[in-house]
């Protein structure tokens, strides 16, 4: 934890650092009370997979997931395994293997969400249909060849790996964007080597448009541009 807050307290200010102590904090109590609820029998079509684990300060993909799980969860009963801990619908596990997680979940479709540091033997299970969300240029041939649909989040991307799927764009609801009015959006650490010190002139420039600014970091920024 004393590592995590000096880097990004140098990286990107106390304010992060505060808000990335207090993530951390509700993600562990989270976690605990999850565990200690009674577990019942479950079965759950579809296993959601991250490797790479699920926090907002863990970056975009995991930022996106748990958006995502969160509308998911309204439409169906929802199982998430990440390294070491399987989330029910009703309380969770400690499993430290997806094979295990399938096996307590009943799942006959695995979603991966993000391909770095993923192997075949991670994810191909007898029975088991696999679905991949792409998210970089990490995922094998290999992978996207046994894979029954592949999601990529962007043309661009689709582009590059060559393979066919489907696109299906991230986006994050806030409640105080227009819909169907102008928006702009900074995504990224708000920070000078990002570009971030041109925000003030630009939305002077161009008033007519809604800004938003979407990342960590303690550039001020004027009150008509909105901070998430």
């Amino acid at each position: 934890m004393i590592p995590l807050i000096a880097r990004v307290v140098r990286d990107e200010g106390l304010a992060s650092a505060y808000r990335r102590t207090e993530e951390r904090v509700a993600e562990g109590m989270h976690r605990r009370w999850m565990l200690a609820r009674p577990a019942r029998a479950v079965s759950i079509p579809i296993l959601n997979v991250s490797l790479m684990g699920v926090s907002p300060r863990g970056g975009g993909v995991q930022t996106q997931l748990m958006f995502r799980m969160r509308e998911e969860r309204k439409l169906r009963e929802v199982a998430l395994f990440t390294p070491g801990y399987l989330e029910l619908p009703t309380f969770a596990r400690g499993v430290h293997h997806v094979a295990d997680a399938l096996r307590i979940t009943g799942a006959k479709t695995l979603h991966l969400e993000g391909t770095f540091g993923v192997t075949l033997d991670d994810v191909m299970h007898d029975g088991v249909e696999l679905v991949v969300s792409v998210h970089d240029d990490s995922a094998t041939p290999e992978l996207l060849k046994r894979a029954r649909k592949i999601v990529y989040p962007s043309r661009f991307l689709r582009d590059q790996y060559g393979v066919d799927g489907e696109i299906i764009e991230p986006g994050i609801p806030a409640s105080n964007i227009k819909a169907g009015g102008e928006n702009v959006a900074f995504a990224g650490a708000l920070m000078r080597h990002k570009g971030a010190h041109l925000l003030p002139e630009l939305a002077e420039l161009v008033p007519e448009v809604e800004w938003h600014a979407f990342g960590g970091g303690d550039m001020p920024l004027p009150k008509r541009i909105h901070r998430h």
